[in-house]
């Protein structure tokens, strides 16, 4: 039975504060303070007490104990602000009576080229929105926000006039002329979306016609030709709560035309950086093998896994769970789970079907519980015998984009978690092994193919080929931003050890 081969897979993610306050007010607004010398926390108290201002911001990041002195008790605002992100790795945007502390990420200047950076919120301003999917309508370059809600695509002068769309599962999709937005911190505020929409015939979405719908139309609704990918690839290792390992690279696929998936896609690697220190217990190596490998496996379309092939639906068992507007589109929520006696080696999850193409625009599911014990040995590379490890968890989301009626893979994620004890003792630890890809521009034609000693292989791992550093890794490509957390721990980690890798010819 074709099934995702197992041995780590990868992640392989209304409005802009147009009315953001002007430096201006902010110079001439005053805030009366009590003392010469307060902490940070207490400013911030002071700024929402005297003009409602309300804060979004890590303590830690903020040194929100640390004490500061003014010379005068009455300051401006703007002087208020930038004494609080002084000695700190943030940066600032207050939009209306929000001011929102961000990690300040470096936009290197790339040659004739622009780009478009911020965050996306929810309509409240109050939580971030993760992996929200942002692309340029009418071309193939896209990007996705990470964990904090922070995005950055750097574009060609050609689309400057474009319109850029910021789309996410439950909320509703925003749009804005990229030359309204570019080169600027942006503030995207996304409301939530209503799942359900109007009466609908149960019967006409029967979870059995909807497949069949989305099999009849797999050779309409993706691509029956070569294309040639350029994605962005990150993978990370954590034991408890410390990063161990972060890996990253600029990939390009060959990807092979979906006729029945007969034929492979073929990973090449570009360029990249990594950066990595001491695991707690050195006798434990946890390592991500074949990561880029396996990411032709995750497009589960093309690869036609279990629950989509006809020979094998048979197997599972099918619900019709809802109908919602997924990017501005009437979309169907089929969810899938195995029949009793196979419940131990296929997967459970949903697929989301566009109304109007039959296609399947997203997909989530996991191995059951069971099953995860039975392969918890292909992801660990080496432990020793007093040891035991265990899958705890194994997740994978793939989205889908419509790029001139063709759909493409456009993201995908997989996150797994092992758990390693030691059979004599109390001793235990957990593994968490992220891996995402997104891609950030495709091009179709006549390609040359990629040479076979250039094929990324299953048994390769990707720290191996990063060989030596690169200052310019982040400049012309584009990257999934590295969140706040994983910007502080490559910060600690440079110290030890970071390479970066250029074009291995």
């Amino acid at each position: 039975m074709k099934r995702i081969i197992l041995a780590i897979l990868f992640l392989i993610a209304v409005g802009v504060s147009s009315n953001a306050q002007s430096d201006s007010l902010l110079r001439l607004t005053k805030v009366s303070l009590p003392q010469n010398e307060i902490t940070k926390q207490e400013l911030i108290q002071y700024l929402n007490e005297q003009f409602g201002y309300y804060f979004s911001y890590n303590p830690e990041s903020l040194g929100h104990s640390t004490r500061v002195q003014f010379k005068s008790l009455q300051i401006s605002v703007e002087e208020a602000l930038k004494v609080l992100i002084r000695d700190t790795n943030l940066d600032y945007i207050v939009d209306k009576s929000q001011v929102i502390f961000f990690p300040r990420i470096k936009n290197p200047e790339v040659n004739s080229n622009y780009e478009v950076f911020g965050f996306v919120f929810d309509g409240k301003l109050k939580n971030p929105i993760p992996y929200c999917n942002i692309a340029i309508v009418g071309s193939s370059y896209g990007t996705i926000s990470n964990i904090d809600g922070y995005f950055r695509l750097v574009l060609p002068d050609s689309l400057k006039s474009d319109t850029i769309v910021f789309s996410c599962l439950g909320y509703t999709v925003a749009s804005y002329k990229v030359s309204d937005i570019v080169n600027q911190s942006n503030i995207i505020s996304l409301p939530q979306t209503n799942v359900q929409l109007i009466p609908i015939d149960i019967n006409y979405y029967d979870p059995q016609t909807v497949l069949v719908k989305v099999i009849d139309n797999l050779e309409k609704n993706y691509d029956q030709n070569y294309a040639l990918y350029e994605s962005f690839y990150r993978e990370t290792v954590k034991e408890d709560d410390e990063y161990t390992n972060i890996s990253e690279a600029v990939l390009q696929i060959m990807k092979a035309p979906y006729d029945k998936g007969f034929r492979q896609d073929h990973v090449k690697f570009i360029k990249g950086r990594k950066s990595y220190s001491k695991q707690v217990n050195q006798q434990i190596r946890f390592k991500l093998q074949g990561g880029p490998f396996y990411i032709t496996k995750l497009d589960v379309v093309k690869n036609l896994e279990s629950f989509i092939d006809p020979e094998f639906v048979s197997l599972y068992s099918y619900k019709f769970e809802s109908y919602i507007q997924k990017d501005g589109k009437p979309t169907i929520v089929i969810s899938f789970k195995p029949t009793k006696e196979m419940n131990d080696v296929l997967y459970i999850g949903k697929m989301y079907i566009d109304e109007e193409t039959w296609a399947v625009s997203r997909i989530e599911f996991s191995l059951p519980w069971k099953a995860l014990q039975s392969f918890s040995h292909l992801f660990i590379q080496k432990i020793p015998l007093k040891y035991k490890a265990t899958a705890n968890d194994l997740i994978y989301y793939v989205d889908y984009q419509n790029y001139n009626g063709i759909w493409y893979l456009f993201s995908a994620r997989s996150e797994i978690k092992i758990n390693v004890r030691k059979r004599s003792s109390l001793f235990k630890t957990q593994f968490v092994g992220v891996s995402e890809i997104v891609t950030t521009h495709l091009e179709r034609g006549d390609f040359e193919f990629f040479d076979r000693h250039d094929f990324f292989k299953s048994s390769e791992f990707i720290t191996e080929k990063i060989v030596d550093y690169d200052t310019e890794f982040w400049k012309q490509y584009n990257v999934i931003a590295p969140e706040e957390e994983l910007v502080d721990a490559l910060e600690h980690l440079t110290n030890k050890k970071l390479l970066s890798s250029k074009k291995i010819e």
